[in-house]
Formats: structure tokens, C-alpha cells, sequence
């Protein structure tokens, strides 16, 4: 076989071999808006660095909130056992301060209060005829008593009329005796008859102040029985007026203007004592935002901040967010009851929260929609907690995995 052969190889194979080889073909050059692209790149990413290094954003924290009238929503609640027996008002109506809202039965008090008045009434009628008897024999008590004094005063009197006479006799009696016209022994008689007269004085003196200690004596047990009868009396008309009283929760009546949120029992349902039966939002009562911020926010957070709100009922990239400003910040952790309270039964973070008591300032969004505020809104409220520079946030997630 001879190598010198011509077709061997193919004609196109060797030219495209020799043109590799020889660098044969024109040198390709880019055109010149490839490079004001990459200029533009550069200057975009310089500028970014610059941005991320000098450049600061806001860091915000979020928080559920509610509206809320500024006096609270009073919660009408039952005052003692007993069975709804009607309700006079419903959902959404508007009362009056002093309107019958809820009627409650409770039998057991109703008993009790007719045998304490019937008690009252017994012991009136039984007091009124002891009493008359106690005041006739009170009263000739005190009529024998006035006569047996006036008598010891009248004895008196005389004895003392007599110890005058006694007294004279026996200065005559000494006088005949220095003369020597009476003896001795008349005079000594003179003056015994004095010594008696006295003595019967003094015994009368006492019966008179026996008599008036009898008489005090008198008007002392005449008092106590007078007060023990008002105490009797008192201490049925005391208890038939507590059972009164009693009776008188059995009717609830709205403690001011407003509108009755929530009408939560119905008529033959059992109640407890405590237990609410019904919610009323104050009329006119102006309106606050109730936020429940994270404890990891707090220390960012100070009185007088603005803050943003984002009603649920109106998406804010259409309608825009709600102003308020911070008017109260709890210092203590709000608890779940308290959080439960405000949101109901509505989701709240499982984590430490402050309670956070917002003033509305600026509702041009809510107006602009058209939509009233009214209390129960939802809503997140965004705090502006402080600027960070965008570099530290573009890098926190690399140092996080560092770590």
C-alpha cells in the first residue's frame, strides 16, 4: 500500500486541521456595550456596598391588637343563683342607664323573704299586745311607787317639824333644870324623845331612798325591755330588708347608656352566682387599642412612640395603616387571662408579652373606607423598634450559622 495516498483523509478534515494548527481565522473583539454593561455592574454593586455599609432600615416588631372603648366593656353578672326567667333586651339594642336587661327566678329567696316579713309582722302584732300590758302595769307600778313617796315625804316633813318642837323643849327642859325647878330625869326624858324623833327621821329618809331606787330600778327594766322589744324588731325588719335587697339582683338593670354587645344567656337557663350574662360597650366611649409586644421588643419601646396599625378588615397595601402613639406600657408580663380577656378566643403568642395601650391619632384610612371603628377590630400593630445598618442584616443570618 503505497503512503503517499491522496485519499486517505478527507479533503475538509485536513483544511480544518492545518487552519487550528496555523491560527488561521479573524480574532474576534467584544463591542463597546459590553463594556458600559459591566461598568454599570460595578457601579451597582459599589453602590449596594456602600448602601449595606452606611445605609440604615428600620427593624420593626409586631404585635395582635384589639379596639377597645377606654372604660372597658362592663360584663353584666348574675348576684346569686336562680334561673333566667326572661330576657328583655337583645344583641346590638341600645339601653338606657337603669333598663331592665335580664329577669332572674330564685324561689328559695322569694321563701325566705315572706317568712321574714311574715316574722316581722308576728312580731309587731305580739309586741303591740305585750307592750300595752307591760305599759298598764308599768304604769300602776310607778302610780303606787309616786303615792308610798309622796307619803315618805310628808313623814319626813312632820318628823322634822316634830325634832324642831323636840329640840325647843328640851333647851326649856335645861333651862328649868339650872334653876332647879325640874330634875334630872325629865330631862333626860326630853332627851330621848329627841333621840327618837331623829331615829324615825332617819328610817324615813331611807324608805324614801329605797323608794327612789325602786323607782330608778323601775325605769331601768323599763328601758331594757323598750329596747330589747326595738332590737327584736329590728333584727327581723334588718333581715326581711337583706333578703329584700336580695331579691332586688334578681332584676339587672344597665349600670349606663350604651349598646348590649352580647346577650349570653337565654331565658331558662341556669345560672351561678358570677357568672355574665351579658356585655355592654359604653355609649360614646371613645375607643383605644389594646397590643399585647413581645418581651424581647420591649426594651425598644418607649411612651409617646408612634406606632403603625394594620386593621384586618382593611388590607393596608390598599387602604394604608392607622396612626396611633403609646400611652401606657404594663410593667409587668401580661398573663393569659389577661390577654384572654381582650382577644377572646382569638389566637395570642405562646411567648412573654406586655400589655400595650395605644391612642388612635390619625384614622384617615378608616374614613377613607367608609367603615366606622367600632370595638372587637383586629389588627397588628407594627412598633418601629430601632435603624440597623443593612449590612449587619444582610450578614446576622451568616454569623447565626457560624455559630
Amino acid at each position: 500500500m503505497s503512503e503517499n495516498r491522496p485519499d486517505l483523509f478527507r479533503q475538509e478534515a485536513l483544511q480544518h486541521h492545518l487552519r487550528s494548527e496555523e491560527g488561521w481565522g479573524l480574532v474576534r473583539v467584544s463591542p463597546p456595550w459590553t463594556w458600559a454593561l459591566l461598568l454599570v455592574f460595578l457601579s451597582g454593586v459599589g453602590t449596594a456596598l456602600l448602601a449595606s455599609i452606611f445605609g440604615r432600615v428600620e427593624v420593626n416588631g409586631r404585635a395582635r391588637g384589639i379596639l377597645r372603648p377606654r372604660s372597658g366593656i362592663r360584663v353584666v353578672i348574675a348576684k346569686l343563683d336562680g334561673t333566667v326567667g326572661q330576657v328583655e333586651v337583645r344583641s346590638g339594642q341600645q339601653v338606657k342607664a337603669g333598663n331592665l336587661l335580664v329577669r332572674i327566678e330564685a324561689p328559695p329567696v322569694q321563701a325566705q323573704l315572706l317568712e321574714a316579713r311574715r316574722q316581722v309582722e308576728s312580731v309587731r302584732r305580739h309586741f303591740r299586745v305585750t307592750a300595752a300590758l307591760q305599759d298598764q302595769s308599768h304604769a300602776e307600778q310607778i302610780r303606787r311607787l309616786a303615792a308610798r313617796m309622796a307619803r315618805l315625804k310628808e313623814q319626813s316633813q312632820s318628823q322634822r317639824h316634830s325634832i324642831a318642837i323636840t329640840e325647843l323643849n328640851l333647851q326649856r327642859s335645861l333651862e328649868l333644870e339650872r334653876q332647879g325647878f325640874l330634875s334630872p330625869a325629865k330631862v333626860d326624858e326630853a332627851r330621848e324623845a329627841l333621840a327618837q324623833t331623829e331615829r324615825q327621821l332617819g328610817q324615813s329618809d331611807q324608805a324614801l331612798e329605797t323608794a327612789s331606787q325602786e323607782w330608778a330600778t323601775l325605769e331601768y327594766g323599763r328601758q331594757d325591755s323598750l329596747w330589747q322589744r326595738r332590737q327584736t324588731i329590728q333584727s327581723a325588719e334588718v333581715r326581711a330588708e337583706a333578703l329584700a335587697f336580695m331579691l332586688g339582683q334578681t332584676l339587672l338593670e344597665a349600670p349606663e347608656d350604651g349598646v348590649v354587645e352580647a346577650m349570653l344567656v337565654k331565658p331558662g337557663e341556669v345560672v351561678k352566682t358570677g357568672q355574665a350574662l351579658c356585655k355592654l360597650i359604653p355609649q360614646q366611649a371613645p375607643l383605644e387599642v389594646v397590643a399585647f409586644l413581645e418581651e424581647k421588643d420591649r426594651a425598644f419601646v418607649r411612651l409617646g412612640d408612634d406606632v403603625r396599625l394594620e386593621l384586618d378588615q382593611l388590607p393596608y397595601a390598599e387602604y394604608g395603616t392607622v396612626r396611633a402613639r403609646i400611652e401606657r406600657i404594663s410593667d409587668d408580663l401580661a398573663s393569659a387571662f389577661e390577654i384572654r380577656e381582650a382577644l377572646g378566643d382569638n389566637p395570642f403568642p405562646n411567648v412573654p408579652t406586655f400589655r400595650v395601650e395605644l391612642r388612635l391619632i390619625d384614622t384617615r384610612a378608616v374614613e377613607k373606607a367608609g367603615i366606622p371603628l367600632r370595638s372587637g377590630m383586629l389588627m397588628n400593630a407594627r412598633f418601629t423598634l430601632r435603624r440597623q445598618r443593612l449590612i449587619t442584616l444582610v450578614l446576622d443570618p451568616l454569623r447565626k450559622w457560624l455559630r
